[in-house]
């Protein structure tokens, strides 16, 4: 298992997207996320299970 955490703008570059987008579908529920203070976070993990 890969625990490695990525910010909004590394996921943005892996799926090829905007940053925004990234946002939004988090928003949406598309994508789950936890926070360190008041930053988002992604882990690896979730990438392997979207795919």
């Amino acid at each position: 298992m890969n625990d490695e955490i990525l910010t909004a703008l590394e996921v943005a570059t892996l799926l090829k997207v905007v940053d925004k987008a990234v946002y939004t579908m988090v928003q949406k529920g598309e994508i789950s996320v936890f926070k360190i203070r008041s930053q988002w976070r992604f882990t690896c993990q979730q990438r392997l299970e979207a795919q």
